[in-house]
């Protein structure tokens, strides 16, 4: 299964010391660099990160046209991989167009971007093509924001759904499912926070213990953060 991203120098960081590090699944990579800030600020919801989302979007836009038929993976940096996903991936995309994460758990409706399957067919091709005419680089959490608008409209004809827990992300506002698989080190400001989230899950899991988990929930007063 071929995946797709882009990077930039301020996250390769992520790329290559978790992403690759702990990848179980035999994915055939297909990465694009973004080179560097060239002194822009680089946080969330700064021009930079509007401007990686587009060029992001562009690029997923063309994997879709090129694999036409396929299943293919979209996937952002911020993630950890605890066993593998390919078996997950194909049972939860049998009989649908694109599988996101959910942003919250239980499932809402709301999803997140952040590790994506979708079925390369027209259907797809136009979802994403509707995305890319929106201005999504003004709205709140940039792609992410368009894509839920999208799903919601009535006139939407495409078969999605969404993983389960155990491709977990903390915006799901739960203790990770004893079978994670994934963890999405989202509802950070910056690579360094990401960084620590990672650990910090990494540890959990490796301990079996979630005590640290509902501490760090509560510091971090988790339950309202709304920030990719």
């Amino acid at each position: 299964m071929k995946v797709f991203g882009v990077y930039s120098e301020e996250n390769k960081k992520l790329k290559d010391d978790w992403f690759l590090k702990t990848l179980v699944d035999d994915f055939e990579l297909n990465f694009s660099y973004l080179g560097s800030n060239s002194g822009q600020e680089v946080h969330f919801s700064s021009d930079y990160w509007f401007n990686a989302l587009r060029k992001r979007h562009e690029y997923l836009c063309q994997a879709i046209r090129d694999n036409q038929g396929d299943i293919i993976l979209s996937t952002d940096f911020d993630i950890q991989f605890f066993g593998p996903c390919l078996p997950i991936i194909n049972k939860s995309s049998a009989e649908k167009d694109i599988v996101f994460q959910s942003e919250w758990w239980p499932p809402t409706g709301e999803v997140n971007v952040g590790f994506v399957a979708i079925r390369c067919n027209e259907k797809t091709l136009d979802f994403y093509n509707r995305t890319a005419r929106m201005e999504f680089e003004k709205m709140p959490l940039g792609a992410q924001s368009a894509i839920n608008k999208l799903l919601q409209e009535k006139s939407n004809n495409l078969n999605w759904g969404v993983f389960p827990a155990q491709i977990w992300a903390r915006s799901h506002g739960c203790a990770p499912p004893d079978d994670i698989a994934l963890h999405h080190a989202n509802c950070t400001v910056n690579t360094a926070a990401k960084v620590k989230q990672l650990k910090l899950i990494r540890r959990m899991v490796s301990a079996k213990s979630w005590s640290l988990y509902w501490i760090y929930k509560k510091v971090y007063n988790f339950k309202n953060t709304r920030i990719k």
